[in-house]
């Protein structure tokens, strides 16, 4: 499958960004600079393809350039194009594996790209609060304009890759304005300890007021916990727990979570489901939190197996796919198997992720590649392959398989994007150097130079090179030979003296250059022109005073409506984009039967009870039988529920001694992952089990809503048949009860005195 995603993409769309997999074509996304191959680098290690790495990184090192006037977004450059430029550059000088054998000698060459790159990201970062700006031009900083809204997760998940960058380039401003940007979002937390979704990041004002785990904000939690293992920080830990409690707290219903008001979470304001949040129960496993984990992944791959695929949405309380149907090729699910396959080893993780694999080869498969779903009920495709398809889909299903990966033989943390890092001593050490000055100072943004100086500097840069353009298309007018020579003189002066990002050099040169052009044809358009130069001069002078940030109180309103009343300082366009918010949201709440949710949550609890009553009484009998084989010949014993397997022990035992001698390598760590298995090594036995009969019963359930055959049930559920019909109130004798018996379980049900319309709902809930 990769083989054959990635050579598509090679033949018919490199060096374009990425591949449109149905029309076998390219397209430019990304400013024309390789994006899916940037992003692929690392997975190419993965898969043991070197040489084809060595080639490509000498093409990435050759024919880059991010000098180009393009607007981007700044996180999805910083998990994609940096974080794949420093993966492959720490793989090749850390990993020990033979990357480059050719005669040409690699030094750091990928480094120096992902330097010049964050120097060009870092101008967002220059606000109020810390928390950047969702967008920059990659040659003149924040673009005019730029709004200053932006996402929890597009503030908050810069720790690992500008942290490491940090490191390499002992550039400590990185990771400093890393830290301040995810310490600034954690400071507009409610006294819930949850975040929003969207924030002003000027004010610290929450725009758009959910608090999930959910798209929008998704990574913000899964940086806290993967940049305190990678820099065995505490501070991070820290955050992580709280966090981690809140959310569980509040969000958690039976096994799935929701969206919540972060005022006032007992408001829900989404109860639905989001194909992002597929990457929780991975991190959940990450940090030790196995039960949790498994229960929320089996809910989320019955989804899977009901639709072939993962819809983007799913709403919990109409059991419908809304508002989104398709499947872009997300990796988050296959993230989750793999962390779960690796703390719980089970041949069932083997099972989902073949499943998985069979049913996009299956679905999505083209002759140009793999193409996304545009609706997974009637599975119609669309023309585009993501390059994250190829950089972390594939690449996490591949290592769910290959069990003698040197990702297994020592300790990794994948950024967001799925692209590796080893934990070195040197992340530590770097971060505990320069941890006490990044409390107490802010980050020197000098380092950047002239160019970063302001934001007014951007706006007059940007300008300038304009004004050059507009002078030159005027003067082509009279006097060719002429004004050819003036209009390049004028152009070498003014980007001379827009790199000095002074306002009064830029309009002596723009008199100047006037002054040598035809004053017949041109006098009159360029005085025009200087006009409106001055004028978005002035207007850029006035947007970088600062506004004086309102201090947070416990006395402001928590109505939707209240709170765009709040926000006076918003523009016109912010404002009317917090009331179509408001709409949405508004909506999807009167959409949402709240009885029939807290029905479904008691019915599903009684349900729950009664099959742990079962189970228990299964365990009794159980024991009672294992009693009366004590006295059989050992030859004629096979290992039954309930008894352990000893190759279980001795599997589990490797693990822990495994797991005790990584930890055993650092002191102070911060492995709650291992710390787990080493204290709980023996309770992953009972969690077979568990998740064995928990998947039993989500496959009979759903066979079951189906009307399906009993030759349909997998063998090893065969024996959870009658304990699922007596729970289920059903009789035990057969499988599927008999429809006239139906019918009178109707008429008997209705006889107790139910209206009609009563009648009907409870049917067909």
């Amino acid at each position: 499958m990769f083989d054959h995603g990635y050579s598509s993409y090679m033949t018919h769309a490199f060096p374009q960004d990425e591949l449109a997999s149905l029309s076998c074509k390219g397209f430019v996304s990304h400013g024309n600079n390789s994006l899916t191959l940037i992003d692929t680098l690392d997975t190419l290690v993965v898969m043991g393809k070197y040489d084809e790495f060595e080639k490509q990184v000498w093409w990435v090192a050759d024919n880059t350039n991010f000098d180009i006037d393009l607007c981007v977004s700044v996180f999805e450059t910083n998990i994609r194009v940096l974080g794949g430029l420093l993966s492959a550059h720490v793989l090749i000088t850390s990993s020990g594996l033979p990357l480059m054998k050719g005669p040409r000698s690699y030094t750091t060459e990928l480094l120096d790209l992902a330097y010049d790159l964050g120097m060009r990201l870092l101008p967002a970062f220059d606000t109020t609060t810390g928390i950047p700006y969702g967008t920059v031009n990659l040659r003149y900083g924040v673009p005019d304009g730029e709004t200053r809204v932006t996402c929890t997760a597009g503030g908050g998940t810069f720790s690992i890759e500008f942290g490491v960058l940090s490191v390499l380039t002992d550039q400590p401003i990185f990771m400093h304005v890393a830290r301040r940007a995810t310490l600034g979002l954690w400071k507009y937390r409610s006294s819930y300890n949850l975040i929003g979704n969207h924030i002003d990041t000027s004010t610290g004002h929450w725009v758009h007021n959910g608090a999930s785990t959910g798209g929008g904000a998704d990574s913000f939690y899964e940086y806290l916990l993967k940049a305190a293992i990678l820099f065995d920080d505490d501070e991070s830990m820290e955050l992580w727990r709280e966090s981690y409690h809140a959310i569980n707290r509040w969000t958690k219903v039976n096994d799935w979570y929701i969206e919540v008001n972060y005022e006032d979470p007992t408001k829900w304001t989404q109860v639905s489901f989001s194909s992002l949040q597929a990457f929780w129960p991975g991190v959940q496993a990450l940090y030790g939190d196995l039960e949790e984990a498994i229960k929320n992944v089996i809910e989320i791959q019955a989804l899977w197996r009901i639709y072939g695929v993962l819809p983007e949405n799913f709403d919990l309380a109409t059991g419908k796919v809304k508002p989104r149907t398709s499947y872009p090729l997300r990796p988050e699910l296959a993230e989750s198997f793999f962390y779960l396959s690796g703390a719980v080893p089970d041949d069932m993780w083997l099972d989902f992720a073949k499943e998985m694999v069979q049913n996009i080869n299956t679905i999505t498969r083209v002759e140009c590649g793999f193409a996304g779903v545009v609706d997974v009920l009637t599975q119609e495709l669309y023309d585009h392959m993501d390059s994250y398809f190829l950089s972390e889909t594939l690449k996490y299903l591949y290592l769910i398989f290959d069990r003698d990966s040197f990702v297994k033989k020592s300790p990794y943390v994948f950024n967001t994007e799925g692209h590796l890092f080893p934990v070195l001593p040197q992340w530590r050490q770097f971060s505990q150097k320069w941890k006490k000055t990044f409390e107490t100072t802010e980050p020197d943004f000098a380092i950047l130079g002239i160019r970063q100086r302001n934001q007014a500097s951007f706006k007059l840069s940007w300008l300038g090179d304009r004004l050059i353009q507009n002078v030159k298309d005027l003067m082509k007018s009279d006097e060719p030979k002429k004004q050819e020579e003036s209009e390049s003189k004028g152009k070498a002066e003014l980007k001379q003296n827009v790199e000095k990002a002074s306002e009064k050099t830029i309009e002596k040169t723009i008199e100047k250059t006037v002054e040598k052009a035809s004053e017949n044809a041109v006098k009159k358009a360029v005085e025009k022109a200087i006009e409106k130069a001055l004028e978005k001069v002035e207007k850029a002078e006035e947007s970088v005073e600062v506004e004086q940030k309102p201090k947070p109180t416990s006395e402001q309103p928590k109505t939707f409506e209240n709170k765009v009343a709040v926000e006076a300082n918003l523009s016109q366009e912010q404002r009317e984009y917090v009331e179509k918010m408001i709409a949405s949201l508004q909506k999807s709440l009167s959409e949402a039967n709240i009885g029939a949710i807290r029905q479904a949550q008691k019915t599903y609890e009684d349900s729950r009870k009664r099959l742990l009553e079962d189970a228990q009484k299964a365990e009794l009998e159980r024991e009672r039988l294992n009693e009366q084989k004590e006295n059989m010949p050992e030859e004629g014993r096979d290992i039954k529920e309930g008894e352990v397997d000893k190759t279980d022990n001795e599997d589990i035992q490797v693990l822990r001694e495994k797991f005790q001698k990584t930890k055993s390598n650092r002191k102070d760590t911060c492995y709650p992952f291992f710390d787990h298995l080493s204290q709980k090594g023996k309770h992953l036995l009972n969690l077979r089990q568990y998740l064995r009969m928990e998947y039993c019963y989500t496959i009979l359930d759903q066979l079951f809503m189906k009307n399906e055959g009993e030759e349909k049930i997998p063998v090893v559920c065969l024996k959870y048949v009658p304990l699922f019909m007596k729970s289920m109130g059903l009789s035990e004798s057969g499988w599927i009860v008999d429809e006239n018996e139906d019918e009178d379980e109707d008429d008997e049900s209705e006889s107790e005195g139910e209206s009609e319309g009563e009648y009907e709902k409870n049917k067909q809930y």
